[in-house]
């Protein structure tokens, strides 16, 4: 009788031990398990930060074509000529202004189905980042331009663009400049970015 209470008494700290050693690992395993699902919450909260402190700091690509209605508008070059229009021929004489002179060059194409009226496309002001607006002295320039200038001329569905040259006068802390494009047809306007050189 005395062997079986020792008996008894021996298997039960070893298996309390066991229980106590199980309740421990339990314990520790969900102290692990919350800990590592807090770091994982947290990385992804700063992932999620910094993803849209990037999108907001991302500046918006430049637009160099644009359609409206069925003309579509191609910026094809925009050229800083300085402050002076260089005369080619005799009888000519250099055109100069305090500020610069940009050439823009812009190319139009009917992706409709029928021809559009003379007149039913053009471009207007060139404006800068700080909203200036700066109209063309093409007129006064007019023999600058490269002849004929098919600003506004009729365009065949589908056929290659037809290109419109026109010479503005900036002001030379103008930046990030935009060109105005315009259909006629539907009243509606655009504005393309320039990368002038």
């Amino acid at each position: 009788m005395n062997n079986k209470i020792n008996k008894k008494y021996r298997t039960s700290p070893g298996i309390s031990m066991i229980i106590v050693i199980l309740i421990v690992s339990v314990l520790l395993l969900a102290a692990i398990g919350y800990f590592s699902f807090k770091l994982i919450q947290s990385k992804k909260s700063q992932a999620g930060e910094n993803q849209n402190t990037t999108t907001e700091t991302t500046s918006p690509k430049p637009v160099y074509e644009t359609q409206i209605g069925d003309i579509k508008f191609k910026v094809v070059s925009a050229i800083n000529l300085g402050n002076t229009i260089k005369a080619t021929q005799g009888w000519q004489q250099d055109v100069t202004t305090t500020e610069k002179f940009i050439q823009v060059s812009v190319g139009a194409q009917n992706k409709g189905k029928i021809a559009t009226k003379q007149g039913s496309w053009g471009f207007g002001n060139i404006i800068d980042s700080e909203e200036r607006q700066f109209v063309d002295v093409s007129d006064g320039v007019y023999y600058f331009l490269p002849q004929p200038n098919l600003c506004g001329a009729s365009l065949q569905p589908e056929f290659d663009q037809t290109l419109c040259v026109r010479i503005y006068e900036v002001s030379k802390k103008s930046k990030d400049l935009k060109i105005e494009v315009i259909n006629t047809i539907t009243g509606q306007a655009d504005v393309l970015d320039l990368n002038v050189q």
